[in-house]
């Protein structure tokens, strides 16, 4: 099949912010790009690969054990903010103000329990 794109036609509205018609129209369209790398896709990806080799510093990067400390501090960090993020939403519907949460937002955040991350 020849690689393509959905094309949405563009909502015209009125006055009273309601759709009164549309720009164009709905189509698929050849997505010259997809085919450009479906054609020349080992090429594209040693001209990547060439590329990260180019700039990486292999001097500066983690071992593993340092990598999973600072995913460790990182995913701690997030906790916080959700921790931070759930007292403000309680502050809010305790005021009256109806606001939704997130939907990946951690349990351990909404429930202010301590514990191991969920499970993706």
């Amino acid at each position: 099949m020849w690689p393509s794109r959905f094309e949405l036609a563009a909502p015209i509205l009125g006055a009273d912010g309601q759709v009164t018609g549309v720009a164009g129209r709905d189509r698929f369209a050849p997505d010259a790009f997809a085919l450009l790398a479906w054609l020349h896709r080992d090429t594209i990806i040693q001209r990547i690969c060439a590329e990260i080799d180019a700039v990486a510093d292999d001097r500066s990067a983690l071992d593993p054990a340092q990598r999973a400390k600072k995913l460790a501090q990182a995913d701690a960090a997030i906790l916080l903010a959700e921790r931070e993020e759930e007292a403000a939403i309680c502050e809010a519907l305790s005021r009256g103000f109806l606001i939704d949460r997130r939907e990946d937002a951690d349990p351990r955040a909404i429930v202010g329990i301590e514990g191991p991350a969920p499970r993706n």
